[in-house]
């Protein structure tokens, strides 16, 4: 995190920390809600401050979030759907 507030790209990239889930006693996988959510922290410009994401969040949902972060129109057989719960402004897509 020093390299980044030292860069000249402070303040102008987003940085995403997240991980794969786990199952209940399971290992991985499972068949519930909360056997499928995963950790998710998100910072930069245009995302909210402090803000607890509520929303269900999955693996797959992290590249359409990158996809609109970026502007990039997501494909429609993506499965993935923007953390939309993360961004200040109301997203177009």
């Amino acid at each position: 995190m020093e390299a980044v507030a030292d860069s000249p790209m402070k303040g102008k990239m987003a940085i995403i920390v997240a991980a794969d889930h786990g199952g209940i006693n399971k290992n991985h996988g499972g068949i519930t809600l909360d056997e499928m959510k995963i950790p998710f922290i998100i910072a930069g410009p245009g995302i909210k401050r402090n803000e607890k994401i509520t929303d269900s969040t999955m693996i797959y949902d992290i590249t359409a979030t990158v996809a609109a972060l970026l502007e990039v129109k997501q494909p429609q057989v993506w499965t993935g759907r923007p953390i939309k719960q993360a961004f200040e402004k109301k997203l177009n897509k």
